[in-house]
Parts: C-alpha cells; structure tokens; sequence
C-alpha cells in the first residue's frame, strides 16, 4: 500500500497531491476514510446504510464491466454503481500432495478428476498412510465442503445451494458427497491501487491472482499460471460461500460441518442440518 501511494506521488507535483492515511484493517481499530476487508454480504449491508462512497468514475475508467470477473463484479456493484475496489482473487481449493507418499502408495499421475482423487486416497490410505489432512480448524472443514460441492456437484448445484439455498439441491444426492474532502484522497488511493502495474506488482509478491483479466501475468509463479488457465474458463466462476450467506448462515453452517467431519451424524442428518442453516 506504501509503495503504491509513492507511486501516485510521483504522478504530479508534491503540493498538490491530496493525503490518504492507510493502515492494515487488522491494526487500525478505529474510522478510516478506506478500509480493506473480504468481500461478503457485510458489504451490502454497509451500502444500504449509506456509509460507502460509489467509485464509479475509476470502474468506468479501468473498464471493471468487462475486465473483472462476473463473481466479484457481482458482490462490488450494487444497483448499478460499485462501492469497493476489487485487488486479488484466491483460489481455497488447492491440495498439496507429496511425491514421495504418491510413489509409496503406486500412484503414477497426479489426479485430474474427483474420482481420481478419491481413488488415490484410497490408496494412500491402504498403504497405511494419512489420505488427507488438514489442520482441524472449521473454516478448513468449510473449504474442504465447498470444492466437493463445486466439484462433484458443479456450478449449478453449487449455486442452487448457497445461493438460492433451494432443499432440493441440498438434498439432491451429489451434495451426500464520507464528505468531499474525504472523498478526494478515496478516488486517488482507489486509482492507484486499481492501476495494471499495481496490480500486477501486489499479486506478485502476495502470491495471489490478479482481479484483472487484462495483464501481463508472465511474472507470476507456476501455482498463479495454473489458477489463471482455469480462470479464463467463465463458466467456471463461482464465488466464496460468503458472498450468498449472512454471517449467521456461514456461521451456522460452519457449525454443521465442523460437527459431521468430527463426529458418526449420518449423511441424511447432516443434509437436514444444512438446510436449516440456510434458512436463516
């Protein structure tokens, strides 16, 4: 963020630059006239109660329409105008596997299909080895539940649950598996961090995906290359759980999951469960 306000500073003469303070939405602990924070449903609720400044003029200038993808685009503008600047996208569905626990179960190549998967951690799991891990935590569980569900269950199911939150889909069997001087300093720091070579610079170094589909991403790592390949494919954008949820819901719905993988509760009970989280 420092970097990036030098970089406005250079832009025109020191005098006339306006001040923006931006502090690290973990530390800040007070108002601030820009704050960072995952985009979910809190940011409609700050919209609707007016708090939110639109950044309409810097959306039509770098082309957010056409150069963002539909799932953020979706969450940031609200009845025609946007209300925050969109930086990264992160894929929560990597799974790292080690080669050496591969080669000891007699897994030759790596798997391309859920099935596939499945079938390696069985494997893995007959040659006496750990199949899957993670660190017990429930937002992991909640990760965990979302990629099957995107995956086994595609797009459409995936949608049908957490957004139209349809009991059908739940059921369904694949799912078993400020002021003017405030506003000044906003417009610039939105600019700039909204600008190709901040974007491209910030991802770089975060190890994140670039917002924009209109950059040089020749800079970033292998894992960066391989979630771009998939992002050219719109038909398989979909967004975190909690751009569709409330926190009540997310939170209810954590509490489901977390409570099946650490306990017997059959498949049919946990689907029920959901449901009634969904409702909210």
């Amino acid at each position: 963020m420092h970097r990036a306000y030098k970089l406005a500073q250079a832009a025109g003469p020191q005098a006339e630059q306006p001040t923006a303070e931006v502090i690290h939405w973990w530390t800040s602990g007070g108002e601030s006239a820009a704050a960072q924070f995952n985009a979910s449903m809190q940011l409609l609720d700050l919209v609707e109660q007016g708090m939110l400044n639109p950044v309409d003029e810097i959306a039509a200038k770098e082309r957010w329409d056409t150069t963002l993808p539909a799932p953020i685009r979706d969450v940031i503008k609200v009845k025609g105008h946007y209300y925050a600047v969109a930086l990264n996208v992160h894929m929560p569905t990597w799974i790292w596997y080690s080669r050496a626990a591969f080669k000891q179960a007699g897994i030759a190549t790596e798997p391309a299909t859920m099935d596939e998967l499945f079938a390696a951690l069985d494997k893995l799991k007959a040659a006496g080895l750990i199949a899957l891990a993670h660190g017990g935590q429930s937002w992991q569980e909640n990760i965990v539940f979302m990629a099957v569900l995107a995956n086994v269950g595609g797009k459409d199911l995936y949608l049908s649950v957490l957004r139209e939150r349809e009991p059908r889909a739940i059921a369904s069997e694949p799912s078993k598996s400020a002021n003017g001087a405030t506003i000044k300093p906003q417009k610039l720091l939105a600019g700039v961090m909204v600008a190709p070579a901040t974007v491209a610079a910030f991802n770089r170094i975060k190890g994140s995906l670039p917002v924009r589909a209109d950059l040089d991403a020749s800079a970033l790592d292998a894992c960066a290359q391989a979630a771009l390949a998939v992002m050219k494919d719109r038909t398989r954008h979909v967004g975190n759980g909690e751009v569709y949820l409330t926190p009540d819901q997310n939170g209810a719905l954590v509490d489901v999951l977390s409570a099946y993988r650490n306990s017997a509760m059959p498949v049919e009970k946990a689907q029920k469960n959901i449901a009634a989280a969904l409702k909210g």
